[in-house]
């Protein structure tokens, strides 16, 4: 045997690879790509394609995972401020800047909940009775005691 191969009667040609029932959390193909992989002579190109493939699936299952903000409703605290910010006839809040952030939210999969607060918006937030404020003017006090994201 010659080194770096493996000969025609390392597997016998009578075996099947095993598909169902051996390993049921193990994709089929896999299976099949490993028994391939057993059967072929120049092993090490087989087992360089296969790392390949692996690291591809699993390259290809992150980019194509769901974001993952888990079951949290986030509270997002308001109080009236025309044109932007007002109660709809119902009584929850309406305007533009709440028609966008829901927007956005719904489509990244992020379940918000309008909190009323007729104080200011950094009471609010020190006091964590809510965790996200739409509309805030950025001063230098603020800056300091809440973290302010970039627009």
């Amino acid at each position: 045997m010659a080194s770096g191969f493996i000969s025609d009667n390392a597997v016998p040609d009578s075996v099947s690879p095993p598909v169902n029932g051996v390993f049921p959390h193990i994709p089929a193909g896999l299976v099949i790509l490993t028994y391939w992989v057993c059967r072929v002579r120049k092993w090490k190109w087989a087992i360089a394609v296969l790392g390949l493939l692996a690291a591809g699936v699993a390259i290809g299952r992150f980019y194509r995972r769901a974001p993952e903000y888990g079951k949290r409703i986030y509270r997002i605290g308001w109080f009236v401020s025309p044109p932007f910010e007002v109660r709809g006839a119902d009584g929850n809040a309406t305007g533009i800047a709440i028609d966008l952030v829901n927007q956005a939210a719904r489509r990244r999969g992020i379940a918000l909940q309008w909190v009323f607060w007729n104080q200011s918006s950094e009471a609010a937030l020190i006091s964590k009775s809510v965790d996200l404020w739409p509309l805030i003017t950025v001063t230098p006090s603020r800056r300091k005691v809440l973290h302010i994201s970039k627009p």
